[in-house]
Formats: structure tokens, C-alpha cells, sequence
């Protein structure tokens, strides 16, 4: 009899604390709609309000980042005058695998197209190549500028950059500074400055723009969603005025 009351009463702990936690998360999101209806700067999906969205993606990679960046400096920035001469396309994204093999995706004035085993030095890329304005000799020159540089693939669009390393659904990037970079560009978990020709870029399914943090000090907001909670119910008294 005691076991079977001591299992009721912690069933009904558990419910009451899940709907608990439920409701609070239904109040929390109700502040915020509320606040951002009204006009007024809401808590939890503000970047004013938050110090960040996320710990910075740099804290465990940068070190090898900015060691390969040392070691392959003079490499990794001649890569920068390589794009620069090849054709303006809207887009193109070229990683090199093995022998003649690449993983493409291109767009230009004509349409698009993407192949993840494309020969480039087959009868059958001609036309493709010739739409997009690459020679296979401008690929060869390129992979081997990238080979030296210890990357493996290359993109130019707006921005030039070239990958270095695939991680967590994404990649990351040395990418080239740009006359059109905004002053507050560095200031991000997705992106570091190493010096005045060079960031570090993360790009990738992983990461997305909710994790920039530019209006926002350094480090990041380590608080629980109870904490924030809290925070959000003595900071805003005036919420329901």
C-alpha cells in the first residue's frame, strides 16, 4: 500500500511539473508576442536583449584555424588573386576530390546547375563549363593553388573564400575581406578577423543568422530558461499595463 502511494504521489509530481514547465513556456512566448505587438523590444528573441544566442562556434577550433593561417599564410592568400581573375559568375562553388572529380554548383546569366561528381576534363562538361565561362586548364591552376594552400575547395560570389574544414553541418571558410564588409562584420560567432585580408568564416546548416551576434558584448548568456524567465518578470513589471 505505502509503494503504490509513494508511486502515485511521484506520478503526479511529474505531471504537475511538466505541465508546470509547459505553461511557463506558453507565458514566456505570450510576454514576448505581447511586447512585440505593442510596439515594445520583446525578451527572448531580441539580439539587444540577449547577449547571444549561442557560445561563439570559434571556441575550440580557432587555435587550428589561425595555426594553418600562419603556416600557409603567403598560400592561402594568393588564392585571393586567382579568384579575383576568374569569370564573374553569379555564383560558383567548386570542391576538389579525387583525380579530375569535382563537387560543383554554379550560377550564371543562363540558369544554374549542380553535379557532386562532375569530370571536368570530360567530353561531356564542355558545354557546361563553356556556360560558366571556367576552362578546365583555370581548374587545374586552382586546384593546385588550393592543394598548396592545404584547402579543398573555393567559392566566389559576392565574397571570396576558400574551405579549410568540414564540421557540424557546415564549413569553415578563410574568406577574403571585401570593400563592401560592414565595420561590425567580425563581431560575430559566425565570422573572426585575423588581420586586414583575412576572417575566419563558419558557414553551414549548423549555423544560421540567429546565432550573429553584433549589437551584442562579448561572451554569451549562460543562463538557464528559468533564469531568463525570472529575468523577464522582474525587468518587465510594466508588461501588462
Amino acid at each position: 500500500m505505502f509503494n503504490f502511494l509513494a508511486g502515485l504521489i511521484k506520478t503526479t509530481v511529474i505531471i504537475y511539473v511538466v505541465i508546470f514547465s509547459i505553461f511557463i513556456l506558453f507565458l514566456s512566448f505570450g510576454i514576448d508576442m505581447y511586447l512585440a505587438f505593442n510596439g515594445k523590444d520583446s525578451y527572448f528573441f531580441d539580439p539587444d536583449n540577449i547577449v547571444s544566442y549561442d557560445e561563439p562556434i570559434f571556441t575550440n577550433i580557432d587555435k587550428e584555424l589561425l595555426e594553418h593561417y600562419e603556416l600557409k599564410k603567403n598560400e592561402i592568400r594568393a588564392m585571393r588573386r586567382n579568384l579575383i581573375f576568374l569569370h564573374d559568375n553569379k555564383s560558383l562553388s567548386v570542391k576538389f576530390l579525387e583525380h579530375n572529380e569535382i563537387n560543383i554548383s554554379a550560377r550564371h546569366k543562363g540558369g544554374s546547375f549542380f553535379s557532386s561528381h562532375f569530370n571536368y576534363k570530360s567530353e561531356e562538361s564542355k558545354d557546361r563549363l563553356q556556360k560558366i565561362q571556367v576552362t578546365p586548364d583555370e581548374l587545374d591552376r586552382l586546384k593546385a593553388g588550393i592543394k598548396r594552400s592545404g584547402c579543398f575547395s573555393f567559392e566566389k560570389k559576392e565574397d571570396l573564400r576558400i574551405g579549410f574544414k568540414d564540421a557540424k553541418s557546415g564549413t569553415f571558410y578563410y574568406r577574403f575581406t571585401s570593400a563592401n564588409d560592414p565595420p561590425n562584420l567580425q563581431d560575430s560567432c559566425l565570422i573572426m578577423k585575423v588581420d586586414d585580408q583575412v576572417y575566419l568564416e563558419y558557414s553551414g546548416n549548423g549555423r544560421g543568422p540567429d546565432c550573429v551576434k553584433n549589437k551584442n558584448p562579448e561572451g554569451y548568456d549562460d543562463r538557464n530558461f528559468f533564469q531568463k524567465w525570472l529575468g523577464l518578470i522582474w525587468n518587465r513589471k510594466v508588461v501588462f499595463e
